[in-house]
């Protein structure tokens, strides 16, 4: 039967209806019929229509925007008289304690009353007896003349006055209760969105044209006055009890009422201030108007006396001037004044809320999340000077680079994340790098410190062609922080670059990064890994002193080691002749450069570092030669404390190594390349064994006396 009546009925939406009704040279049976709605099964209430709409959409993100607008409001309406009915709770059963026993002052007393009356009759008594040895005492005051004490009125008019206006706020706050549920409850009917939201938008008009707000307001106004009603008729009340009692309530309410007039005063004074009370909007509102109604009759007056040349024209225009500002704040209210307040500072104001929302997160999509909207906020016309507010969070925030770095470690180490996600925060990442440089030389710091280590080495992440581009983009960055560190960065990736994935992007990187053409690198390719030494010659030459004065905020001796150590894995055997000898070339730059006094204890430092990490490619060229290192071996851990002796490097003398287009012009103390006895000489001073085991720690033998240095056509200054 179902399913006869499934067939049999076909209920359209009314854009098939319509659809249906303008075909020419058709008719059903049904065209002038509305929809058909079968109510819910199973029992459950229907508490939508079926009825559907194109509007729909729209006034469904009306409603989605206004439901949780009118959720907020009714929260802070209920907050408020929550608070105002504790607090009314409490201070309506004060006062009428005092006023149980203070109302009785403003009427007779009862036994005054009786008093007066009993000694009338004992007069009486005593008179129709013609008794007139009996004193009586005097009679009290008739209690038909009585009136009560000016004190006794004034604070009991002051309390009942108090009392009246606490319970009429507990009232409203009741009140006002109900009206936010009843508010709910009206705007949302179970009708179509269409509906709802005119519904919604009636009552949300109806509230703002009766000022709801406004009366929302002023129940703690009025609540506050109650407060000081009831001071004042303290006040009154303790005069007539005892001065010395008066005198301290009196100082202490002075001291309370001061302190409230500050709280009230200090938003009008610091727009920042987070101590408000109902009457600050009033005060401020006194005072705009004040000064305000001022200037518009010095305005007046001045236009006056212009008329009569007695005051020039400038002067009438800078009154008008300020009383035109004067209206405008007037007019735009208190609330828009601190907000103007807010967004007329400078953008210090925006470095403090970023590096606060940086802190604050504490998940990973929220960190990709804050990443993602870099470069948006780059490319914002409302921040002034985005880039510099970036870089400011960045230095505002410690370790901010390095937290950056771990989510991207942990996005590929936890192994909880599926690989879309990692792509798609690898994307992000790279993104702000690019675009924050200054988030560059830690990353890529911490990345070459921790190449090959942990559970998903970080060579698989940023060891990758895509970095490689960003290392390559910003290796000749002005910041010389990012120029060193990008360089080095670049360095790595090429070493470790896998086979398949050089294509002709990574040739033309290669031949970007190294300076050569593309047939040299053909040939550097025919000769086993002599892109390698040709990369490692050049990272040398990047890292080698002299550093031209440039003040490296990144610790060079760690970048040093961590970037060699990973330039150094390449077989050095079966390289291109010319290569090895520059190689040879540099290395006997840099070992003399140990004893050179021009260059600085930390330049050479960082000279003996390079030789320390290179030596095994040094070794390798040398083997059985007389040049190879007597203090140290391939089996020498890097640790060893003969490393730190300058005088264990030798020089590479072997005429071989040594040709003049390898050598020309390079900064060595070698005057003549073909002075090999030259050479030989300081070769034999520096690697003989016995001078190496004289020399006391710390200290080198003196310099030989060799030609002053000149520059290198292959050493790369370092950005300044």
């Amino acid at each position: 039967m179902s399913q006869v009546l499934e067939q049999g009925f076909r209920v359209e939406s009314p854009g098939s209806a319509l659809r249906a009704r303008g075909d020419a040279g058709s008719h059903d049976l049904f065209d002038d019929v509305e929809d058909i709605t079968f109510p819910a099964s199973s029992g459950e209430p229907q508490t939508e229509s079926n009825y559907t709409d194109g509007s729909g959409a729209l006034f469904s993100m009306y409603l989605d925007r206004a439901e949780e607008e009118d959720k907020e409001a009714a929260e802070r309406w209920k907050g408020d008289a929550d608070g105002i009915l504790v607090f009314t709770g409490l201070f309506s059963a004060t006062v009428a304690a005092f006023l149980v026993g203070t109302y009785q002052s403003l009427q007779p007393n009862p036994q005054d009353t009786s008093a007066f009356y009993l000694a009338i009759i004992a007069q009486s008594l005593v008179v129709s007896n013609g008794s007139q040895t009996i004193s009586l005492p005097s009679a009290p005051p008739d209690p038909s003349t009585f009136k009560p004490p000016i004190s006794a009125i004034w604070f009991n008019s002051l309390w009942f006055l108090s009392l009246v206006i606490s319970l009429t706020c507990a009232l409203l706050a009741t009140s006002l209760q109900q009206w936010a549920r009843r508010y709910i409850r009206m705007t949302q009917p179970r009708y179509s969105p269409h509906k709802r939201a005119r519904i919604r938008a009636f009552f949300a008009e109806g509230i703002e044209k009766l000022h709801l707000p406004w009366a929302v307001e002023a129940l703690p106004a009025l609540l506050h006055i109650s407060v000081f009603l009831f001071f004042a008729g303290l006040t009154v009340f303790l005069f007539t009890i005892n001065h010395t009692v008066f005198s301290i309530v009196l100082w202490c309410m002075g001291l309370c009422i001061g302190m409230y007039l500050c709280i009230t005063l200090l938003p009008i004074f610091r727009h920042d201030s987070p101590y408000y009370t109902p009457l600050t909007t009033v005060a401020w509102f006194c005072a705009t108007g004040i000064s305000w109604l001022v200037l518009r009759t010095l305005k007046i007056i001045a236009s006056e006396l212009h008329g009569r040349k007695l005051v020039s024209l400038d002067s009438w225009y800078k009154i008008s001037v300020i009383e035109n500002q004067q209206n405008k704040r007037f007019f735009r209210g208190f609330t828009r004044e601190t907000e103007d307040s807010a967004l007329r500072l400078s953008s210090d104001i925006d470095v403090r809320g970023l590096s606060w929302t940086f802190n604050s997160l504490e998940e990973d999509h929220e960190l990709e999340q804050f990443l993602a909207g870099i470069p948006g906020f780059l490319s914002s016309h409302e921040v002034t000077g985005p880039t510099n507010v970036l870089a400011e969070v960045i230095d505002h925030v410690p370790g901010m680079a390095y937290t950056v770095f771990l989510f991207i470690q942990r996005t590929f180490s936890s192994g909880l994340v599926s690989e879309a996600i990692q792509e798609r925060r690898k994307n992000v990442y790279m993104r702000a790098l690019d675009l924050v440089t200054p988030l560059l030389p830690v990353t890529f710091y911490h990345a070459l410190h921790f190449w090959d280590s942990g559970p998903s080495p970080t060579m698989d992440v940023f060891g990758t062609l895509d970095f490689w581009l960003l290392a390559e983009a910003h290796s000749q960055d002005d910041d010389p922080d990012v120029a060193i560190s990008s360089q080095c960065m670049a360095a790595a990736i090429t070493t470790t670059m896998q086979l398949e994935e050089r294509d002709q992007r990574w040739s033309r990187i290669v031949m970007r990064q190294l300076g050569i053409s593309e047939d040299t690198l053909h040939l550097y390719l025919a000769h086993g890994d002599s892109v390698f030494l040709a990369n490692l010659i050049h990272i040398v030459e990047c890292l080698a002193p002299p550093h031209d004065n440039t003040n490296y905020t990144l610790s060079l001796d760690g970048l040093i080691r961590h970037t060699l150590r990973i330039a150094r894995n390449f077989e050095v055997a079966g390289t291109l002749p010319e290569l090895q000898d520059r190689f040879c070339a540099l290395w006997n730059r840099i070992a003399l450069m140990m004893y050179d006094e021009q260059f600085s204890e930390v330049e050479k430092r960082y000279a003996r570092t390079i030789l320390r990490v290179i030596r095994n490619v040094y070794i390798s060229l040398h083997d059985g030669t007389d040049s190879q290192p007597m203090a140290f071996s391939f089996s020498t851990q890097s640790l060893n404390p003969v490393l730190w002796i300058e005088l264990s490097y030798p020089l590479c003398g072997v005429p071989a190594h040594h040709h003049p287009s390898a050598l020309s012009g390079s900064r060595s103390y070698v005057a003549d390349v073909g002075d090999t006895a030259t050479l030989r000489s300081v070769h034999e001073c520096i690697t003989s064994p016995v001078a190496v085991s004289a020399a006391p720690s710390g200290k080198v033998l003196p310099e030989p006396s060799l030609s002053p240095p000149s520059p290198s056509p292959h050493h790369v200054p370092t950005p300044s």
